[in-house]
């Protein structure tokens, strides 16, 4: 989480970015904080591995619609709801990672 004590008006503040954050129309995905708008019907695994080399990732966890994939159960290409999420793999044993 990305909380922290705003000097400017003594409170806290929370300024983690979530896929409910996403744009209402189109498939997206968030990395790093901001949002890459994806066109439907993008094939799914290339277009993911793509953000993430372009992010610098080496190893990432791949969420849709707040449920983590796999590679192998991920879609075949982006529907208009998708709304993905690529996190950065640095747990070891935790979840599934994809690598590019």
């Amino acid at each position: 989480m990305n909380e922290f004590f705003d000097q400017g008006t003594g409170e806290e503040r929370n300024d983690e970015v979530s896929v409910l954050d996403a744009p209402t129309e189109g498939a997206s995905i968030l990395i790093n904080g901001s949002f890459q708008r994806v066109e439907v019907g993008a094939p799914f695994l290339q277009t993911v591995k793509n953000a993430a080399l372009q992010a610098g990732f080496g190893k990432f966890r791949t969420l849709v619609n707040n449920v983590e994939v796999r590679p192998t159960t991920a879609p075949t290409e982006f529907q208009a709801d998708h709304k993905v999420e690529l996190r950065p793999y640095d747990e070891a044993g935790f979840g599934f990672y994809w690598t590019v």
